[in-house]
């Protein structure tokens, strides 16, 4: 056993060069040890999740609020999620497609329904006169020799901007050229796009008066 030169004192032990010196008890020992700091968890109210779910109800009415003029189809899977909050696992169990495909074919359709030249043609499509007839599906039922320049532009709008049919398509069911249907897409989007920076500016100013 080794002695501490400069004390004397063995420190395993507690014994010095000339006497025995009592050891401390262990729970002293370990009472002057310094301790580390302990960091308590706040709790704070779930603010968060009532901000998520708060979110969530804002999210969905903004998705459904035109959704009425899309495809039965693509309104179908919609409401399932956005209004009756169903998850897409119990749909993908009952055979429709599987859980993957109706993911991306969602995202698809939420994409098109924010969209500003989506709802565009939406609100055209409510303040105008629409013929009843006019079927969200495609190909329309409609003889489309029959309409107007304007009834007609509404009809390449709905097709590419709501439908989500592809310009080839529209041409090709309703007899134009490709540069046709892109002439009037085109008018549509920046109609759409000055529609929403309109909008945005009086959003500004309100907010500032």
């Amino acid at each position: 056993m080794f002695t501490d030169v400069s004390t004397g004192t063995c420190p395993v032990s507690g014994v010095s060069a000339g006497r025995a010196q009592p050891l401390r008890p262990l729970r002293l020992l370990l009472a002057e040890a310094p301790r580390r700091r302990v960091k308590r968890r706040v709790v704070k109210p779930d603010l968060d999740r009532r901000r998520r779910e708060a979110l969530s109800r804002e999210f969905a009415s903004r998705v459904t609020e035109h959704a009425r003029w899309l495809p039965q189809a693509d309104l179908a899977l919609l409401s399932w999620v956005y209004r009756s909050q169903r998850p897409l696992t119990e749909l993908a169990a009952t055979g429709v497609a599987p859980r993957w495909v109706l993911h991306r074919r969602l995202n698809r359709i939420v994409a098109r329904v924010l969209s500003p030249t989506y709802r565009h043609v939406a609100m055209l499509l409510a303040v105008r006169n629409v013929p009843p007839n006019w079927s969200p599906e495609w190909p329309p039922p409609q003889d489309q020799a029959a309409l107007d320049a304007e009834s007609l532009q509404l009809l390449i709008g709905r097709a590419i901007f709501v439908s989500g049919v592809p310009v080839r398509e529209v041409a090709r069911v309703l007899g134009l050229s490709r540069q046709q249907v892109t002439r009037q897409r085109d008018i549509i989007a920046l109609q759409a796009e000055a529609m929403a920076q309109a909008t945005a500016m009086a959003g500004t100013k309100s907010r500032a008066g």
